[in-house]
């Protein structure tokens, strides 16, 4: 994930850009920016979240627990985007070789119709939460800003 954050110190305008990598559950933006703004002694101005390769960080067991929990789905429905996730596979070839298969438990389709629309609905709690730390939020697809 990239984290870019504009912010003012001492009347100037300060960027600061951290890449996140997998830092595993203890790892979220808001000590980022906390520990930006005072290393660089700013208030932020805008905090820009780039989530890379979006649509392939959605993990297929967390998104069927909020499609049943969250969104009240059961049943037929939920068994059909059950079977739409879990037990894809994918592998690799090259022009000499091609590697084994192995089964995909994160992402959605890429270039289907739901695979936006189960990130939507995978990442709709950003919203409240980002409101929730005193930030007004805009989302469009993967991308987000705060301020």
């Amino acid at each position: 994930m990239l984290l870019s954050i504009a912010g003012l110190g001492q009347g100037v305008i300060i960027k600061t850009h951290y890449s996140l990598g997998l830092m595993g559950p203890a790892c979220c933006t808001k000590p980022c920016m906390m520990s930006a703004c005072e290393t660089r002694q700013t208030r932020p101005a805008l905090v820009l979240l780039d989530l890379s390769a979006a649509f392939d960080t959605v993990d297929h067991n967390i998104l069927l627990r909020r499609l049943e929990h969250t969104y009240q789905l059961g049943g037929v429905v939920l068994e059909w985007f059950r079977s739409y996730l879990v037990g894809r596979r994918q592998h690799m070839r090259t022009s000499s070789s091609t590697s084994a298969p192995a089964f995909i438990t994160c992402g959605v389709p890429q270039g289907s119709v739901l695979g936006p629309i189960l990130f939507l609905l995978y990442t709709a709690d950003l919203l409240s939460l980002i409101e929730r730390h005193g930030f007004i939020p805009h989302l469009y697809a993967d991308d987000t800003q705060m301020w």
